[in-house]
């Protein structure tokens, strides 16, 4: 009985939902959209967990002809209808499909919902739209393509806005997006671009502090680098290199640093830049095989391999001393091979590491690193630490590092002083040479001075414009402003001209006062007031002598009459007073005039022409100087005197000469000898030619037709014995006997060489003196220093390197063979490097000259 009553009751509950069911579905389909929902609300506040009223208000809810229809809560109910249905048992379960519910019908409305949300984004087509929908839909399958959508609007809109904050914020709302990367590189060229646009080192500095992963930091490290070298100065270079070393840039700063100032203490050195400091070190010398052409250093280590076609041709007149390499048809190359520029007809080499390769055309600027950094250039000179180029028949200026400080427009670039000079149409346009690297910071030069004329002088600078002249210090600053005015411009002041004469930049004389003429001749300052003159000592800052009649120079010397005097003043400020009528005379002397009399009672008086010192009198006919010395004549017959007046020499010769080390030829009844200032002995007058000084110890006289050496103590008797003497070193003598030379140990007469047919002396630069001498016709090479260098052997020797360290050059013809042995070696005679060559590689390796 109870069974049934259970079975009643359960089939009457199961019926009353289907009833509940059917009936808001039956308002629904007659439209009484409130009565439905009323119904189904009841329903839930009985049992809350009523799948089929969650799933019919889902259905209410999502009714397109319901006017209270909404679609997020639509979604709402189906989902809690979904989470409610998957907590019922088995037995629930299968009550529920009697009312037509399962988890398919559930899932299917879900899906039908999620679609009507997503078509109601599509309509809005917003970004809030379509993220809202992502955000109330998030199981919906069209949630991926919304967040899509979304991102590509928000895109769009950030592209419109285009702004480093558009992208920012985008990056952060919509980050892992399909245009992620691109927002993000938009962002980074936008942060780039604005400091680009301020293009200063302060903003280029910020840029790369402040994003560290912004790609373009090597960009802005490029106009770190750029702008903060500017000037050239190597501390520069350095400083960069300190703040950036990770930078590729700072490899760069490097290259240029090497060649600027490789020296510095705290250079930062590479193992590149080591091998190349090696390979630049001294010089090439070039040797063939195989018909090409190579290099080996000082050391004779092959450098170079023999691979060049051809060469330069003074590579084959000489040694390589630069750190480039060039041939006609390869290009340009670095001592490490490095291939630098194509075929050029010539190479103009800079002291900064900068070389211009010039072609039938044109010309291209480029760093001995290889960085090209002019195009199109004829010519390029080096302006202080700056370049100025010339493309056509216009100037301008580069840095060192190839940023344009000054395009090319003007007709000639020079620099005066602490001054960048620029001419245009005759005109010179001054700027302050300091502001030339602040170009490149993006601060434009000042207003230049413009002028026709622009001389330094001293430590400030003449200007003229037209009529107008004045004078302005390093800074521009008008010390003298321009006016119709004549200015001379003297180291301690400046003669200014306009209807009177004034004085400016010194201390005595008062500025504003006037002049009826002014005379500078250093160190005196003439100035005439009427019929008077003022005699002023510039560098005492004193005035000498005031309104004096009259005021003249005469050689050294400054003369002033005043009343029945005679003032003579001297370079130094001292003076002398003599009668009015005392004439004074100059010793002549072969170069500047040292000494000056007077004649008093048929004396004269000597006086030093530079300190006024009254030295001695003398009744000699004349006076003259010698050096520090004086020459007295007397009927015709010279004498030497001391500075003091004490006889060296008597009156009884016919000649003076100066000869070398300090020594006087003296020539008397037509025979020559010597006297020594240093130790004041004397040869007498009995060779017929000057005599010769062969060592400090030797001298060789000429009698009868023969050389012959010749003592200070007479107590030798001369032998005249040779035809000719060249005297080489201090203890060498060549001395010709019998067509033959011989090379002598003058002190000991010993004979070091005999049998030469010629010689020649080679001016190598060295302290050591060589010759190249034959015997045989065999060349050999003899030393003053190493003696016999290379023994008589040789077909040809030659001087190849110059110098402190010379390199000598010597051929042996093995003419059966047709070879010819050449080799290097160094002043002591060792072998640098040899090499046996055929006819063709022989004629490719010796030069035109």
């Amino acid at each position: 009985m109870r069974l049934l009553a259970g079975l009643v009751l359960l089939f009457l509950n199961g019926y009353s939902q289907v009833m509940v069911l059917k009936s808001p579905r039956q308002l629904m389909e007659k439209g009484k959209w409130k009565p439905a929902f009323d119904l189904l609300k009841r329903n839930l506040n009985k049992d809350s967990l009523d799948v089929v009223s969650q799933y019919g208000l889902a259905v209410w809810y999502a009714s397109v002809r319901n006017p209270d229809a909404q679609v997020d809560s639509a979604y709402r109910w189906a989902k809690k209808s979904l989470v409610t249905y998957s907590r019922k048992n088995a037995r629930e379960r299968d009550r529920l499909k009697r009312d037509e519910i399962d988890s398919t019908r559930l899932a299917s409305h879900k899906l039908r919902v999620d679609s009507l949300g997503f078509e109601r984004a599509r309509t809005q087509h917003t970004v809030a739209a379509y993220h809202q929908f992502a955000v109330g839909f998030p199981g919906a399958r069209q949630v991926p393509e919304a967040i899509e959508l979304r991102n590509e609007l928000a895109y769009a809109e950030a592209l419109r806005l285009n702004t480093e904050m558009a992208y920012a914020n985008y990056l952060a709302h919509y980050p892992g997006s399909a245009r992620e990367a691109d927002a993000r590189g938009r962002l980074h060229r936008l942060q780039f671009e604005r400091a680009s646009r301020v293009g200063t080192l302060e903003a280029f500095r910020d840029f790369w502090l402040k994003y560290p992963e912004n790609p373009f930091r090597t960009a802005a490290e490029k106009h770190l680098f750029e702008i903060s070298t500017a000037d050239g100065e190597p501390e520069h270079f350095l400083g960069f290199i300190n703040d950036f070393p990770a930078s590729r840039w700072s490899r760069v700063a490097r290259d240029f640093l090497f060649h600027l100032k490789s020296e510095l203490p705290d250079f930062p050195w590479t193992d590149s830049l080591r091998l190349e400091q090696r390979l630049n070190e001294g010089y090439l010398l070039p040797f063939a095989a195989g018909g090409k052409i190579g290099f080996v250093n000082e050391r004779g280590d092959v450098v170079v391999p023999a691979q060049f076609a051809d060469v330069t041709t003074d590579y084959l007149c000489g040694p390589v001393t630069l750190p480039i390499l060039v041939s006609p048809s390869a290009g340009v190359f670095s001592r490490q091979l490095r291939h630098l520029t194509n075929p050029s007809a010539s190479v103009q080499w800079l002291s900064t590491g900068h070389f211009l390769a010039l072609t039938d055309s044109t010309g291209e600027l480029y760093h001995a690193s290889g960085r090209l950094l002019l195009r199109d250039v004829e010519e390029v000179e080096l302006v202080e630490s700056f370049l100025a180029f010339r493309q056509g028949n216009k100037w301008g200026v580069i840095s060192l590092t190839g940023v344009e400080l000054m395009p090319p427009a003007w007709e000639q670039v020079q620099v005066v002083g602490e001054f960048i000079v620029t001419t245009r149409l005759g005109k010179r346009h001054i700027f302050p040479l300091s502001a030339l690297a602040a170009v490149a910071n993006r601060q434009p030069l000042p207003a230049p001075l413009v002028a026709d004329d622009f001389r330094q002088v001293g430590d400030r600078y003449h200007v003229r414009n037209g009529a107008l002249e004045g004078v302005v210090d390093g800074r521009l600053k008008e010390i003298i402003p321009l006016d119709r005015q004549q200015l001379t411009l003297h180291d301690q002041l400046v003669v200014v001209k306009k209807e009177r004469y004034a004085v400016r930049g010194f201390s005595p004389v008062d500025p504003a006062r006037s002049f009826d003429q002014l005379l500078v001749q250093p160190p005196w300052l003439k100035a005439r007031e009427g019929t008077l003159f003022h005699l002023y000592h510039m560098p005492s800052q004193r005035l000498c002598l005031y309104q004096a009649d009259s005021v003249w120079f005469a050689r050294s010397l400054t003369f002033a009459r005043k009343d029945d005097s005679l003032h003579l003043f001297f370079a130094g400020g001292q003076s002398l007073r003599f009668p009015v009528d005392a004439e004074f005379h100059w010793v002549t002397s072969a170069d500047s005039v040292g000494f000056f009399y007077t004649v008093d009672k048929l004396k004269k008086q000597i006086f030093d022409i530079r300190t006024g010192e009254r030295l001695f009198a003398t009744e000699a006919d004349q006076v003259q100087s010698l050096g520090g010395h004086l020459i007295i004549i007397r009927n015709g017959k010279k004498g030497l005197l001391t500075r003091e007046g004490k006889v060296i020499l008597s009156p009884e010769y016919d000649h003076f000469v100066l000869v070398a080390n300090n020594r006087l030829s003296l020539l008397k009844d037509q025979k020559f000898g010597l006297y020594d200032f240093a130790t004041g002995r004397v040869i007498k007058p009995i060779f017929e030619r000057n005599l010769i000084q062969v060592s400090m110890y030797e001298l060789m006289g000429f009698s009868q037709g023969k050389f012959g050496f010749v003592s200070w103590d007479s107590r030798t008797k001369p032998v005249f014995e040779f035809d000719d003497v060249v005297p080489w070193s201090d203890s060498l003598v060549w001395v010709k006997q019998d067509q033959r030379w011989k090379l002598l140990a003058s002190r000991s007469r010993r004979i070091v060489l005999a049998n030469v047919q010629r010689f020649s002396i080679l001016n190598t630069g060295s302290p050591s003196s060589f010759a190249c001498f034959d015997i045989d016709d065999y060349k050999g090479l003899f030393s003053t220093q190493h003696g016999m260098v290379l023994a008589p052997t040789y077909h040809a020797i030659e001087l190849f390197v110059p110098g402190s360290s010379p390199v000598f050059r010597a051929e042996k013809n093995v003419e059966e063979a047709g070879i010819y042995i050449v080799m290097y070696f160094n002043e002591r005679g060792k072998l640098i490097y040899r090499m046996a060559l055929e006819e063709v590689d022989y004629e490719r390796l010796y030069c035109d000259d």
